[in-house]
């Protein structure tokens, strides 16, 4: 911005839905870690001059164009506005010292403290309320002889769930911006079915996983990146999450609202056309709780999960890849014919290197405590670089309020046939939610209509804003009509 003294460029902070459409953006304060690049390791100053300091992430970075040494630089980005963008200013020569915590396999924050164990799992201390959960992150592989339908074990399968040595650990980032656990493990995976599909076979490949386990100043997650490098068919591997605690209920978030799904398996018999499946989809997250503490799994286009019931408590298992050759096969013991035509897909053995992303929860009280999160987690903040400006825009602005428990933004976006703006939302709650919508913009007025924007109706508008009164799972879109 034009009127910043010592000016060079500046960093601009946004929710990543201005990237399209803002489906994706969140109506909520927002912190998160931002990554972005810059010449030189400097500090960032905001409007109030308060700094927030940078870490270099990698070094090195160059273009075809320009051969100065560019550094990626990431940062904590604190009370971003709902729906909007907040505005640092680039300080040179600022002491940006910060204390930082990690020991020789284990990291910290203010809310957990993380350290891996020789098996390549990791174990997390939740300092809120005491508890450790033990055996996070364990990686099982299972044979697969179903198709892109339909899971199907083989008859005799063999279920690998241990590396074949200690995992190689070490810390690779410490502070400010973030902490990095990094947990390197080889697993020995049978290469592929025997030819009748009804084995594994003896022939073995390695499997190397490599998991960058994060956490973040102020960010009540703990985030993992998981690399595989998958040279093996006919397999499903899944990563593994037992959460200590006896549940009977699964609470998966769906697209509007969350489905309840019992943890036990559906009792059936031989006249069923398809056995019932344990493995369930899921949208951003999955949650189990006692209703007086939880674990949510949050994932970022991983859509399936299941619960395995165990003595110990239930654990939650996170599909990662399930390698078929197969659109579909008439020969599963899970389904009796086909589900599609017989197409050979070999793609569908995913073959090569794979990276996922997930994260780790605990919570108090039930899913409504910690959902805010996970979407945080889903929808990550996004930083660029602004060479200037007119100065006409503040340096941070929200460009839509939305209050209520359980109200959440599904769509904003310009009208079909006109130049309204279209807000969508709905209550994920089980539970009416009563909540106000307003733009920062001043508007000629509001009308309720459908999801295909048609049939206008009257809505309450208060002070530039609409009440909101929503049943559970409700949705409702609004027209925001222009002032001219």
């Amino acid at each position: 911005e034009s009127d910043f003294p010592e000016k060079r460029f500046a960093v601009f902070t946004f929710d990543d839905a201005y990237r399209d459409n803002l489906k994706y953006a969140l109506p909520v304060l927002r912190r998160h870690q931002c990554p972005f690049t810059l010449y030189v390791p400097t500090a960032l100053v905001d409007e109030s001059d308060a700094v927030t300091p940078v870490q270099v992430l990698r070094r090195g970075v160059h273009s075809a164009r320009d051969s100065r040494e560019r550094i990626s630089i990431g940062f904590v980005a604190t009370d971003v506005p709902s729906i909007g963008y907040k505005t640092f200013r680039v300080a040179y020569d600022t002491d940006t010292t910060t204390a930082v915590r990690g020991g020789e396999a284990s990291i910290e924050n203010e809310f957990f403290r993380v350290s891996a164990d020789p098996d390549g799992t990791i174990t997390l201390l939740d300092k809120a309320s005491g508890q450790t959960m033990a055996g996070l992150n364990r990686f099982e592989d299972g044979g697969e002889a179903g198709d892109e339908y339909t899971y199907n074990p083989p008859a005799q399968d063999e279920i690998i769930s241990e590396p074949k040595g200690p995992a190689a650990i070490r810390i690779t980032e410490v502070g400010p911006a973030r902490w990095t656990l990094e947990v390197r493990q080889v697993y020995s995976i049978p290469a592929r079915l025997t030819p009748d599909r009804q084995a594994r076979s003896n022939e073995r490949f390695d499997c190397a996983i490599l998991s960058r386990v994060r956490l973040y100043p102020g960010v009540p997650r703990v985030d993992i990146t998981t690399e595989v490098d998958n040279q093996c068919e006919d397999h499903r591997l899944r990563v593994l999450f037992p959460s200590g605690l006896v549940s009977e209920t699964s609470y998966a978030e769906q697209h509007f609202g969350i489905v309840q799904r019992p943890t036990s398996p559906i009792e059936y018999d031989d006249t069923w056309f398809e056995t019932p499946a344990n493995q369930h989809p899921q949208k951003t997250f999955v949650d189990l709780t006692n209703n007086e503490r939880g674990l949510m799994i949050v994932n970022r286009g991983l859509p399936e999960y299941e619960v395995l019931r165990e003595d110990d408590g239930a654990t939650l298992a996170l599909t990662l890849l399930r390698c078929v050759s197969w659109l579909s096969r008439d020969d599963l013991a899970t389904r009796k014919g086909h589900a599609g035509p017989m197409m050979h897909t070999p793609g569908a053995q995913m073959i090569g290197r794979w990276a996922f992303e997930y994260s780790i929860i605990p919570h108090e009280g039930n899913w409504m405590r910690a959902y805010r999160e996970a979407h945080r987690f889903a929808r990550p903040l996004r930083a660029i670089r602004v060479p200037g400006g007119t100065g006409e825009m503040p340096r941070q602005k929200s460009l839509l309020r939305l209050d209520g428990e359980g109200v959440e933004l599904s769509a904003l976006k310009p009208a079909e046939d006109d130049d309204a703006i279209v807000v969508r939302v709905y209550n994920i709650a089980d539970e009416p939610s009563a909540g106000i919508i307003a733009l920062s913009e001043p508007v000629a007025g509001v009308e309720a209509v459908n999801l295909n924007e048609e049939d206008a109706g009257p809505v309450v508008v208060q002070g530039g804003a609409v009440r909101l009164d929503l049943a559970p799972n409700q949705i409702s879109t609004f027209r925001f009509l222009p002032r001219r």
